[in-house]
């Protein structure tokens, strides 16, 4: 099973740096993106499927997922493989 999102939350970087990696299709994607460093609060995700990619000093220390689930919004989380 497949999530559709309509907004992408990229947590990469660190300390709120962004580091924006090219992301194959990207131009194809409709919905909003968004790095973890301009992310304020989930409130306006209330009710939304947001995909959440990145799992490390943005991802965690923000509780992007966290503060998502607590505005009512529908996260979804993907990391990479550190193999």
């Amino acid at each position: 099973m497949f999530a559709v999102c309509g907004w992408l939350v990229v947590a990469a970087g660190e300390n709120a740096e962004a580091v924006v990696s090219e992301i194959e299709g990207i131009e194809e994607f409709s919905g909003e993106v968004k790095h973890t460093s301009v992310y304020k609060s989930g409130s306006v995700y209330k009710g939304k499927k947001v995909l959440v990619v990145g799992c490390k000093n943005s991802g965690m220390e923000l509780e992007v997922c966290l503060d998502l689930c607590n505005h009512n919004a529908k996260p979804s989380l993907v990391v990479r493989d550190f193999k």
